[in-house]
């Protein structure tokens, strides 16, 4: 579980019992998201950076840094090799998971970025903001979806939402 005391809390399914508090560097925490082999998970702060623990130690593993506003969400490749942040900062990061160097950051958006998806195979991430620039320069809201490959090319935009769509998978 993740909480606005700064602490996320990995618990026993089956006793109940807490396992390892996770402090956040500064500020709360806002999401966690296991790994897919759930030897890890990533916690994502209010101070704009995303850790990554071992969810067999609880030991701090990887401080990923580079974002300059809050970070919305983080998404582990179906590898685990790799993690995709998203950001209000209007871009996602995708970071090696096993050294922390950024691999590239996507950008196109222009409003903050509020979803990161990989694709089932790996190969690509999906990004969601809730702004688009109309011909005329101007932001106006409605959710754009942009499908980019791991190189961080754009291979697809999609719009036309006017709110949210359920059909993401959160």
């Amino acid at each position: 579980t993740a909480s606005d005391d700064g602490t996320a809390i990995l618990w026993s399914a089956t006793t109940g019992k807490n396992l390892f508090t996770l402090k956040a560097i500064s500020g709360r925490i806002k999401y966690i998201q296991w790994s897919p082999d759930g030897t890890k998970v990533a916690t994502v702060g209010r101070d704009n950076v995303t850790i990554l623990w071992s969810a067999i130690t609880g030991q701090k593993l990887i401080a990923l840094k580079e974002h300059t506003d809050d970070i919305l969400t983080a998404q582990w490749s179906p590898d685990g090799s790799q993690v995709a942040t998203a950001s209000k900062d209007r871009t996602a990061i995708i970071w090696s998971a096993t050294t922390g160097a950024k691999v590239v950051t996507l950008t196109g958006h222009h409003g903050y970025v509020f979803t990161v998806r990989w694709s089932p195979d790996g190969t690509k991430v999906a990004t969601a903001s809730n702004r688009i620039l109309n011909r005329l320069k101007r932001c106006v809201d409605n959710i754009v979806f942009i499908v980019y490959d791991t190189l961080g090319f754009c291979r697809t935009q999609l719009g036309g939402h006017k709110k949210a769509p359920g059909s993401y998978d959160r």
